[in-house]
């Protein structure tokens, strides 16, 4: 059917006598009804109106807390450190933007100069540096955050922590969270193929079963030495080998958990004990094998961008791969903090910065850095966590009047004092010692061998290029860097361990645990008497130092000025100003429990390659009693007990002591190529003439 047509134009009347609304009326109605609606819909929200508030999206979870802890090692002058782990639970890296304490934060830093010294410094009246170790996280790692106090006093009350992209983690720091059992050491095979974890129990509660992890993937370790418990005041060491070696420079965080007791460290893995000298003179090192030092430098400097040109030098050619070698960071921290009129530790940010620096650049080696005498025993605990490897210098012996300040005691053995304080505030990390070469002989021999003996993993000498090896303090300093090879595949892996020494009076000995590997003992002779002539030498005399003219009594007036023999500055250069003389003991007896785990059958006496007669092993519960009578101690004898075969000597049939040998023997292997056959033929002919030398009382060993 066709549709039917529509007169458009005829008007048709509304029903019930309406009338008829315009189009354009309905038109601009429909316009202004959504116009309003559109209104409505996009107007600002409220909270009173909270139905129309859009869903906000909150930041993802990205950390979070494993553990905190306040590590102290020494009320009296360390201030503390909190140390906060916390855990990637993301399936990404996520990078440490920010930390705030108390709502301020501690990564602002102010940068300017002084006396063109570059100095980045941080405002904070709570936190003197603050880091994250490491700032960029890998999924299911745990970070570090350290903030070092400027006192105990002014404790943080609540830590922020703001991950890049993240929710930002809040922490409430208690007061009382000073750790009870410590890590106080980890410690790496040559190979890296083993990890050598030495805790300590400083609560008063015996720790029953402890569970050590570590945070690897697919590198699960098989424990080769444990403990069943720790007992108060007790240190013991934990060995585990892993199915494949480490990465050399990585992060690893080790954590021990007992009962309701937790400790968590994090190192980079570097196995390293350096026999160097510190990088005077061009920064070349002294690398002469006739004195048994390193093939290589231990320094490597670097210039890094914005660096001071005196701090940082172009990176030396002969440094390459060695892997045996660290980059020099930073050089007299705390004296640069003393020059610009800083507190102690602000030097530590740009040395952070220059830290992570060389890690993005160089990671496989390690970063190290130098603490020089201003506020020294402070000085360790501050800057101590700051570097892989923190070189500390104990000026107590210096024998030359460089500074006025400097004391002299006449005492080597007070360099033990820094040697304990420094180790223990780079502890889990490592300290090594610099040590001047202006004294005698036998200072150097007591200085050097008691240091090694508090825990320090490495030496570095200063001012060796002005010594000649057929000198006696070249003899002395050869004998010493000779035993150190021998001794570095177990000192690269030990730590001093409690062994309850019993020694006569003015006997000192220390205990140094290799692991499972051997014992290193160190025995010093504590009987020696420093002289010098009064009228020589110098004094201090209102701020200077000055040639001494006048024979002093200890406590006497002079010009108005205190004097005393412990202010007056010898010359060890030219031997003829003072002597040192040491009291020879006959058949001393040492004796000292070793601990479980070592196997002893031998005792060798490093010094001069001999093994030793007078000695017992007695096991019993609780290790193996060990007896041993030393004929004849002059200043510092050092053996080394462990298996039957823990050296090899006399490969040449001289019946000489072998320390040339050995150290060719147990080193990087690069130091054999350096021993080739005619500079074998010299030292072999040299060590000859030196040991047919009969020895005087007092002389080197």
């Amino acid at each position: 059917m066709p549709d039917a047509k529509i007169d458009q134009k005829a008007e048709t009347k509304p029903e019930n006598g309406g009338t008829k609304i315009p189009p354009f009326l309905v038109l601009v109605a429909v316009v202004l009804i959504g116009a309003i609606a559109w209104w409505w819909h996009s107007r600002p929200a409220t909270s009173e109106n909270p139905a129309q508030n859009p869903p906000t999206q909150e930041p993802p979870t990205l950390l979070a807390l494993e553990h905190t802890v306040l590590r102290q090692r020494d009320p009296l002058i360390d201030s503390g450190t909190c140390h906060l782990y916390v855990r990637n639970i993301s399936g990404g890296e996520v990078r440490i933007a920010d930390i705030l304490v108390d709502g301020q934060s501690v990564t602002a830093l102010e940068q300017g100069e002084k006396e063109n010294i570059p100095y980045l410094r941080l405002q904070h009246p709570t936190v003197i540096w603050a880091t994250a170790f490491p700032p960029r996280v890998t999924p299911q790692a745990v970070s570090d955050i350290r903030l070092r106090l400027h006192s105990r006093q002014h404790m943080p009350e609540k830590i922020t922590i703001l991950p890049e992209g993240g929710k930002p983690l809040e922490v409430d720091f208690a007061r009382d969270a000073v750790d009870s059992l410590r890590i106080e050491d980890i410690a790496f095979s040559e190979d890296l193929t083993t990890a050598y974890i030495y805790a300590s129990n400083v609560g008063e509660k015996v720790l029953e079963s402890p569970r050590i992890s570590f945070d690897l993937a697919g590198n699960a370790p098989a424990p080769v030495l444990a403990w069943e418990k720790l007992a108060p005041q007790e240190k013991k060491v934990a060995i585990f080998r892993f199915a494949h070696p480490l990465k050399r420079g990585s992060c690893l965080n080790v954590k021990i958990q007992a009962e309701n007791t937790l400790a968590l460290a994090s190192v980079r893995v570097f196995s390293l004990f350096p026999v160097s000298t510190w990088p005077h003179g061009g920064y070349a090192g002294d690398t002469r094998a006739e004195l048994c030092f390193d093939p290589t430098p231990f320094c490597v400097p670097t210039k890094q961008p914005g660096a001071d040109p005196e701090e940082t030098p172009p990176a030396s050619p002969a440094a390459d791969d060695d892997p045996n070698q660290a980059i020099y960071v930073y050089r007299n921290t705390t004296c640069r903090d003393s020059n610009l009129g800083q507190a102690l530790g602000q030097g530590a940010n740009i040395c952070w910065r220059r830290v992570w620096e060389c890690y993005e650049t160089d990671p496989q080696r390690a970063c190290f850095g130098h603490i020089c005498m201003y506020q020294k025993l402070r000085s360790c605990h501050v800057y101590g966590e700051v570097m892989d490897f923190a070189a500390y210098t104990p000026f107590e012996v210096t024998g030359f009047p460089a500074h006025g300040n400097r004391r002299y005691s006449g005492n080597p053995l007070r360099n033990t004092l820094y040697a304990r304080t420094a180790v223990a505030g780079a502890a889990p990390g490592h300290a090594i010692l610099n040590q001047f070469c202006r004294l005698l002989p036998q200072e150097l021999q007591i200085s050097v061998m008691a240091q090694v003996g508090e825990g320090v993993k490495g030496v570095l000498y200063s001012g060796s290029k002005s010594i000649a090896p057929n000198t006696p303090l070249g003899q002395s300093l050869t004998r010493i860097n000779g035993m150190l090879q021998a001794l570095k595949p177990y000192l690269r892996v030990g730590a001093p361990c409690p062994m309850q020494a019993q020694t006569p009076n003015q006997v000192r000995a220390y205990t140094i645990l290799g692991g499972e590997r051997g014992i290193v003992l160190i025995v010093v002779n504590e009987r020696f008497a420093n002289r010098f002539p009064e009228s020589k030498g110098w004094i201090e005399h209102n701020g200077e130092t000055k040639p001494a003219s006048l024979e002093l009594t200890p406590g006497a007036e002079n010009t108005g000025a205190h004097l005393s023999l412990e202010q007056m500055i010898p010359s060890a250069l030219d031997e003829k100003d003072r002597e040192f003389r040491a009291d020879p003991k006959p058949r001393v007896k040492v004796e000292f429990l070793a601990p479980p785990g070592v196997e002893l059958q031998r005792c060798v006496d490093v010094t001069t390659g001999e093994p030793e007669g007078e000695v017992t092993f007695s096991p019993c519960a609780d290790g193996t009693k060990v007896g041993l009578t030393i004929k004849r101690l002059t200043t510092v004898k050092v053996y080394l007990l462990g298996p039957e075969a823990i050296l090899e000597r006399d490969q040449d049939n001289d019946g000489a002591p072998d320390l040339v040998e050995l150290f060719a023997l147990h080193t990087h292997p690069a130091v054999a190529d350096r021993f080739d056959e005619e500079t074998r033929g010299k030292i072999a002919a040299e060590k000859k003439r030196l040991t047919a030398k009969p020895q005087k009382e007092g002389e080197a060993f």
